[in-house]
């Protein structure tokens, strides 16, 4: 395990994470943004703010299992990094806790993401041809807010609670009321209006729960 006050890259770096061993900080930290690789190679927790949004983040979080973070995250990207899709790693945001970062898979149809609370995610999720596995926010009282495009396969985006969801880019896979929640499009409170297209299936595990809201001109 790893405990101290700060980790900091005064220069580029890689600090590696063996596979069931955890990292109490404060905060990880870079001097210069864009720097810095954090490599987890395995199951972990990591306590404390990793990177800093708009001037000092990491420039890679990696991926190799099940992370359970409880602070901010800001990189250029996270990474869900293993080559077999049957790996089924996750990351699990804390409640109350932001991602500012390009979330990415080296696989196609691999990588969830849990969100325990309300959360805002500066960044895209996945792309056209690497697409996440799944990502589970929305649970009670809370609202997860994503700002850039969201790429998942059919395993889909679950509303898992009474929560909300707000797309703000396009949103390309299925999505799945598995409780009376939702899915807000263009929901953007800053100007100007946002616009999103949703492109895929909505369901519902219940009849007659879930809501879908239109604003602006979203499709």
């Amino acid at each position: 395990n790893i405990s101290a006050t700060t980790i900091n890259f005064a220069t580029e770096g890689e600090l590696t994470v063996a596979d069931g061993k955890n990292v109490e900080t404060t905060d990880i930290s870079t001097s210069s943004a864009g720097t810095g690789a954090l490599m987890l190679l395995g199951d972990h927790t990591v306590a404390g703010d990793i990177g800093i949004a708009g001037g000092n983040e990491l420039r890679l979080i990696s991926i190799n299992g099940d992370v359970i973070t409880t602070g901010n995250i800001a990189a250029t990207t996270i990474n869900f990094a293993s080559l077999n899709a049957a790996d089924d790693d996750s990351l699990t945001i804390a409640a109350g806790k932001d991602v500012t970062a390009a979330i990415t898979t080296a696989t196609n149809d691999h990588g969830t993401l849990n969100f325990l609370g309300s959360s805002t995610v500066t960044g895209n999720v996945g792309a056209s041809e690497l697409r996440l596995q799944e990502i589970n926010a929305g649970v009670n009282g809370a609202t997860v807010t994503f700002f850039g495009d969201v790429f998942v396969t059919e395993a889909t985006l679950h509303v898992t609670g009474d929560g909300t969801v707000e797309l703000n880019g396009d949103f390309f896979g299925d999505a799945n009321f598995d409780n009376n929640g939702t899915i807000a499009l263009g929901d953007d409170p800053l100007p100007p209006p946002g616009s999103t297209d949703f492109n895929g299936d909505i369901t519902t595990s219940t009849d007659g729960e879930g809501t879908l809201a239109v604003f602006d001109t979203s499709t």
